[in-house]
């Protein structure tokens, strides 16, 4: 970074901790004397600057309120930005959030819980709550996309399912008395949803060429590899005999995984299938970006980034055995 990026983040990182000082201090002063007895002034002195700087940060008492929520959230993206990147998704969201409700509760928390949904009553404080909870959203959204290498609903889904997970353990705490971390019913919550966002619709898969009858693939542990086509592209274990495993797509098409042992089949057919294989398997997917970030949130490496050509889109990635394989969205389908 140039000495330009880094003065433009100081001044960022500044002004984010002013706009949170400034809630901090509106926060306070309302539950303190009540909502309408604090005045921007009142606010401003609190806060060691002008009533001109708390205006320059917030047009109303109502907005510095809920800045505090969503200062809160811009620093959980923040945190998911900057997670490693081979770290699962769903488990690099949930440890970005709980990281920042990881806080003491001090002695009187829940008379301060109290007042805080008291003060949330208030119309004004509501409707800004609601926008800001928007604006987080959206910032949220962003950085999973970013991590995901894709844009469009799976993001916005993501993050929706996050806020909203966020949103109701939060107000269950207040509601229930303070007495403890957020973090356990955060963490419970968040497992809870979990299987939602990854569950049958996230991937459609189905092979590109659906008439043929099956590919056998060779593999020195066929249940693994049957596992996992199960565990990531969605196939289901047809049936088994002799160490071989039959998996079957949503359209019915069977892949067979066969032992790479030549005590358990012909040398030649083993030798065969091992030298020769296949080039790559082709999954069909109805929805791309949602496939793409599925498969990446299970922990799936892509082989290089998806692209698009001749109108079709696809994606590359190994299967446990290292085999080639890529989702496909075609523009129209073969003739």
């Amino acid at each position: 970074m140039n000495a330009n990026g880094r003065e433009s983040g100081l001044r960022e990182r500044k002004r984010r901790e002013t706009r949170a000082a400034l809630s901090h201090a509106t926060i306070r002063l309302c539950i303190l004397r009540g909502w309408d007895k604090v005045t921007v002034d009142d606010v401003a002195a609190a806060a060691n600057v002008s009533p001109r700087t708390f205006r320059n940060y917030f047009s109303t008492k109502a907005e510095a309120i809920a800045a505090g929520h969503l200062e809160r959230m811009l620093r959980i993206a923040d945190e998911l930005r900057g997670r490693p990147v081979d770290e699962a998704l769903w488990t690099a969201i949930t440890q970005s959030v709980i990281v920042h409700f990881e806080v003491p509760v001090e002695k009187g928390a829940g008379r301060w819980a109290e007042r805080v949904r008291f003060l949330l009553t208030e119309p004004a404080i509501y409707g800004e709550v609601l926008k800001a909870t928007a604006a987080a959203q959206v910032e949220l959204a962003k950085a999973i996309a970013e991590r995901c290498g894709t844009e469009g609903l799976y993001p916005e889904l993501m993050a929706g399912v996050v806020m909203a997970a966020v949103g109701v353990v939060g107000e269950r705490w207040m509601r229930e008395g303070p007495t403890g971390s957020m973090v356990p019913a955060l963490l419970e919550a968040l497992e809870r949803v979990k299987p939602a966002s990854l569950e049958p619709g996230a991937l459609q898969s189905v092979l590109m060429f659906q008439g043929i009858e099956h590919l056998a693939i060779s593999s020195p542990n066929p249940e693994k590899l049957a596992h996992w086509y199960v565990d990531h592209l969605e196939f289901h274990i047809n049936y088994t005999y002799a160490g071989n495993y039959f998996v079957r797509a949503t359209n019915g098409a069977v892949i067979e995984i066969i032992p790479a042992d030549k005590s358990l089949s012909a040398p030649q057919v083993i030798a065969n299938n091992k030298d020769a294989g296949f080039r790559h398997l082709a999954i069909a997917c109805d929805d791309f970006d949602a496939g793409v970030a599925g498969l990446r949130a299970k922990g799936v490496q892509m082989v290089g980034e998806p692209f698009e050509t001749q109108g079709n889109r696809l994606a590359f990635f190994n299967d446990a055995d290292g085999n080639l394989v890529h989702l496909i969205k075609r523009e129209k389908p073969l003739p």
